[in-house]
């Protein structure tokens, strides 16, 4: 996806949020963004386009009222995706399978997405994914008790993850899969500790940057089994 700054933006916030909203919405138009396609972390998204998150926001927030976009908590923004039959379609997938299973494949998913992360990851997005994993170190060292800041930054470091793995199958799969996991558990916000899943994100943004597939793949590993149990038994 392609995406520049606004030309000539307007002072008046509300009609660059306008002029915001419409450059996203002709992405669409020209097939250029998909359904089901998720648009990039509200900070890349930002920059990208030269302008305040705040004003990004307001965007998003005409683009979700249109249905353009389904906004996640904690997942991000996505194309063309209507939240009833989202709803519908999970609680189908939710009475299928048990949590273990669920968890099971939440662990192959982020295996293979940080293994190919590592044969694939580019000079530039290794320093991406570097700065995302510092604001969320720095989120967690700011205000630990703050969840809902450091889920946006976990967040924003798992889609990185998975674009940097490039292979949209594989990030679709896990979106929904997180979905299913977080209806299911109802105790995402407290996973593990901040400092505990920081430094996870550490040891596989470590693994990535040398370029090193089965340590990237443990480290993925390790990572969901450690939230596997302060999902399982509340820690």
């Amino acid at each position: 996806m392609i995406l520049g700054p606004l030309q000539s933006p307007p002072k008046d916030p509300v009609s660059l949020a306008d002029r915001v909203a419409r450059a996203i919405q002709q992405l669409v138009v020209d097939g250029r963004l998909g359904p089901g396609d998720r648009l990039p972390p509200e900070r890349e998204l930002a920059q990208r386009l030269s302008v305040s998150r705040p004003v990004l926001r307001e965007a998003l927030k005409t683009l979700e009222a249109r249905r353009y976009i389904t906004v996640r908590h904690g997942q991000g923004a996505f194309v063309g995706v209507d939240p009833a039959g989202e709803a519908e379609m999970l609680a189908s997938l939710r009475d299928r399978y048990d949590l273990d299973e669920l968890c099971d494949m939440w662990e192959i998913l982020e295996a293979t997405a940080a293994g190919w992360a590592a044969e694939r990851a580019t000079h530039r997005e290794i320093e991406a994914l570097a700065r995302t994993l510092l604001v969320e170190e720095q989120d967690a060292g700011t205000d630990p008790d703050d969840r809902r800041a450091l889920e946006r930054t976990e967040s924003d470091f798992h889609n990185m993850l998975f674009e940097i793995a490039d292979n949209r199958l594989l990030s679709g799969l896990f979106v929904v899969l997180r979905s299913m996991i977080g209806v299911e558990s109802g105790m995402r916000p407290a996973r593990f500790t901040p400092s505990g899943m920081c430094g996870d994100h550490r040891a596989i943004f470590d693994a990535i940057r040398r370029g090193d597939v089965a340590a990237a793949q443990g480290a993925a590993r390790s990572h969901v089994r450690r939230e596997r149990d302060a999902i399982t038994t509340g820690r």
